[in-house]
Parts: C-alpha cells; sequence; structure tokens
C-alpha cells in the first residue's frame, strides 16, 4: 500500500505532515506513552494543537534522522513493570578492625566472601565476609603523591594487585601483593593535568592468555598496556602531534573490560563538551595493533550526549555492553538502557524506565567522581540508584520485575551475588537477590 510518506510498502513509524519532504531545520521525538512507540514531529507541528500524522518507510524516518537535527523529546515511553516473587534478603556483617563507615572504596574478588577494600587512612584491607575477618595489608596509598581524598581502589579479579587512583585527579599506584613483605609499588601512574579534574581516571584490569595486564592513561588522550608486575610497557608508540596520523582528540573516561578480557569500553569526552562512549578491542590492542585505542579496526562509537559523559555502563554478554541513558542533550535525555553489539556497535534493543542518579543536589562534577549511580548484569539488569534505590530488570524483554527504594548499594560480588552497603554503625550490610521471576 502507499503510506503518507508517498512510498509503497510496511509502515515503520510516524511523522508530521511535514516531514520528511519539506526542510525542517529540526525535529522532535514525542513518545505516545505506549511502549518506545513514538513520532517525529517538525518544529513547526510542535506547538500545533493537533498535528497531522502520517505513516511512513524506514527509509524516509532514516532520511529525517540523518538531515535534520534533533532537538528534543517531548512525553516519555511506557515503562513495563511485571509482578514477580523477587526480594531482597539482607545480613548484617561486622567486621574487626574495618569499620564501613571508616571506608572509601571497596571491590570484589572472584573468591568467594573475598573483598579488598581501601579505608580513609589509605590503608588496604583484605575482607572475607564468609570468615568474618579483615587483614591489614602493608600496602597503602603514599603520602608523598597527595592527601588521602577523592581516591578509588581497583583490584585484579585474583586479588594479585591493586591500584589506588585519584578519581578526578593527575596520579596512582599499583602494588604486587602476591608477597606482603613487599609495600613499595611497582607503577607510578601519571595521566598529565590537562582538564583531568572532569574525567575520571582511566584505569582497568584485564588477563590476556593468562596472564594479568593493566590498562592505564599516559596522557589526557592516550591510554597503554603494562605489566602491573614489572612496569612493562606493551604498547610503545611515539604520540602523535595535533593534526597527525593517529592523533586522538578525546579525554578517556572510567574503563570497563568484558568478563572474558577480550575487550574494553569506556564514556569519556570531546570538545564542545560531547559524551562518546566508546568500547574496541583488547585482544588486538595487546597483539598486533599499539594504535587500537586511538583508530583501530576493532573501536565502535556508540551515540554522543551534549554536555554529559562517564554515565553506567556494564558488561551484559561476552561482546554485549549496556548503555544508561537515551537522548543527545543532557538537557532532556531520559531513563533507558540500550543494549550494543560492540563488535558492529549496532543497537540491539532498548528500553525505558532504569534509573541511575546520584543524590539530589550533587554538583556535576562530584558526580564524575562517585557516579551515584551503576548498572550491574547478574542473571538480571540491576540499576542502582542513590536517589532512587534498586531496580531488577529482564533484559529480554525490558520488563521491571522489582524495585527497592531502601537499597543504596556500594558494590556487587559476582561470586557470591550479593550487593554490599555501608552502615552509619560501622556494620556492612549483604543483600541477596531471592525468588523466581515469572
Amino acid at each position: 500500500m502507499t503510506l503518507g510518506c508517498g512510498h509503497e510498502g510496511i509502515a515503520a513509524g510516524e511523522t508530521c505532515e511535514h516531514l520528511p519532504t519539506q526542510p525542517a531545520g529540526g525535529y522532535i521525538r514525542c513518545f505516545t506513552g505506549k511502549g518506545w512507540h513514538h513520532r517525529l514531529c517538525c518544529m513547526t507541528c510542535r506547538t500545533a494543537e493537533a498535528p497531522s500524522w502520517r505513516d511512513a518507510c524506514a527509509a524516509c524516518l532514516q532520511k529525517v534522522e540523518n538531515e535534520d537535527c534533533w532537538e528534543g523529546i517531548e512525553g516519555q515511553p511506557e515503562v513495563m513493570e511485571r509482578a514477580s516473587g523477587l526480594t531482597f534478603a539482607h545480613a548484617a556483617v561486622a567486621l574487626p578492625g574495618l569499620r564501613a563507615d571508616e571506608m572509601i572504596d571497596i571491590r570484589a574478588l572472584a573468591t568467594a566472601g573475598c573483598w579488598m577494600a581501601l579505608d580513609t587512612r589509605g590503608q588496604l584491607w583484605h575482607a572475607d565476609f564468609h570468615q568474618q575477618k579483615a587483614t591489614l595489608l602493608r600496602a597503602r596509598w603514599p603520602e608523598d603523591i597527595g592527601p588521602v581524598e577523592a581516591l578509588e581502589l581497583h583490584v585484579s579479579a585474583d586479588g594479585r594487585f591493586a591500584a589506588i587512583v585519584q578519581c578526578v585527579g593527575s596520579h596512582g599506584v599499583v602494588f604486587d601483593l602476591a608477597n606482603d613483605e613487599v609495600s613499595s609499588a611497582t607503577m607510578r601512574l601519571a595521566r598529565g593535568d590537562y582538564h583531568c579534574d572532569v574525567s575520571p581516571f582511566s584505569i582497568a584490569f584485564f588477563i590476556h592468555e593468562g596472564r594479568t595486564l593493566l590498562v592505564h592513561p599516559t596522557d589526557w588522550n592516550r591510554l597503554d598496556i603494562s605489566d602491573p608486575a614489572t612496569g612493562e610497557l606493551l604498547t610503545p608508540r611515539i604520540s602523535p602531534n595535533n593534526g597527525d596520523a593517529h592523533f586522538l582528540d578525546y579525554f578517556h573516561g572510567r574503563l570497563l573490560a568484558s568478563p572474558d578480557g577480550h575487550w574494553v569500553a569506556e564514556d569519556g569526552w570531546v570538545w564542545s563538551p560531547t559524551g562518546y562512549p566508546r568500547a574496541w578491542s583488547l585482544r588486538e590492542w595487546v597483539t598486533r595493533n599499539p594504535w587500537e585505542s586511538e583508530d583501530g579496526q576493532s573501536l565502535q562509537s556508540m551515540p554522543w550526549r551534549a554536555y554529559r559523559w562517564s554515565d553506567p555502563m556494564c558488561w551484559t554478554g561476552a561482546h554485549v555492553l549496556a548503555v544508561w541513558g537515551y537522548g543527545e542533550d543532557d538537557q532532556w535525555m531520559i531513563p533507558a538502557v540500550t543494549l550494543y553489539d560492540v563488535r558492529s556497535g549496532e543497537a540491539l534493543r532498548r528500553f525505558a524506565g532504569p534509573e541511575t542518579a546520584a543524590a539530589e543536589g550533587t554538583d556535576w562534577r562530584a558526580a564524575i567522581a562517585r557516579p551515584g549511580g551503576a548498572l550491574v548484569f547478574d542473571q538480571h539488569l540491576f540499576a542502582c540508584s542513590e536517589r532512587f534505590g534498586i531496580s531488577v530488570w529482564d533484559i529480554a524483554d525490558g520488563v521491571c520485575l522489582h524495585r527497592d527504594a531502601t537499597l543504596k548499594p556500594l558494590r556487587h560480588h559476582a561470586i557470591d551475588h550479593v550487593f554490599l552497603s555501608a552502615q552509619p554503625d560501622g556494620f556492612f550490610r549483604l543483600s541477596r537477590l531471592e525468588g523466581a521471576a515469572p
């Protein structure tokens, strides 16, 4: 049949009467509140009381999106909910010597019950929640680098290596904890001071062919891979000047290695500023092309967001990345999650509703250092928020299965399937999802 756009075929969506046949100078995506259904509306029809809508083919919709500017969102997509038998069970745990309210950061290890924590004195602890035991390690933040504030902890899965970095600063330090008698660092990290106050420190451990390696920054626009045991640089190359081949005009952001160590993702930014989530192959980078993080063939960029970066992401599979937020501008970003295949950059599906917002009144610079929210995948997708608590989602159909506004966890342990929270009385709280989802 002939569609409203003048072409024959199957309707792929709706536009106002002026799109896509007339120059529009911009369009609005208008959600109807029914699923993800929306219409594309020109700026003139935006103010009309009753716009005239027409069916359009996929080619015409793509033409509008390619040739006109997306200027905003009106309305909201439907947030799908389904009753379930899911609920969180909680247990309070005390660790002698390590108080939850004196902890800066904590990270899960790939051993049941085991975590590594950084306290307010810059000291590292090994915490075993199954044994209810905390062991103070010899490694600690070096005082000559700077004060013990705004620090972040990163650990290798086996607990051998630990990196302490300034969240939005220039420096970091790496320890090899295999020998507890050795408290000196194997690596000192530095990324320069060019706008480092608005970009999270880029660092991630991963395993390649049975060997733990470290991705870390060596400048505002350069990442490298090193051996954390020796400090050996594994991606040597000459840093290009602006205008040269391989020059990357991009401020690196928080890194997230895939569970199998084959990919890494980040959400950094470019001027003016605009956030650009990206992903590329760690395997290609470490074995074949030292320029892979700049412009390698595996590099994929997800849709940009004006004035917004460092949003939550998580891996839901070996090469599927969940990215929070939908929209091209911070002013009209809506809560949603999109799943991308990082091999192609293709958006597989998206759904509305997951909230990862920081606490009310959090300054945007503070939110970059401490996002206040996270996405976690453990059979279900969990959206964690300082403001809204935690919600549980079925990624197959984008339906919310459970919400708990009182649970605002710090970290997740993949082996134990528990979320960890800090209580004001110094106790830790472990929360586990129980019950069966329909």
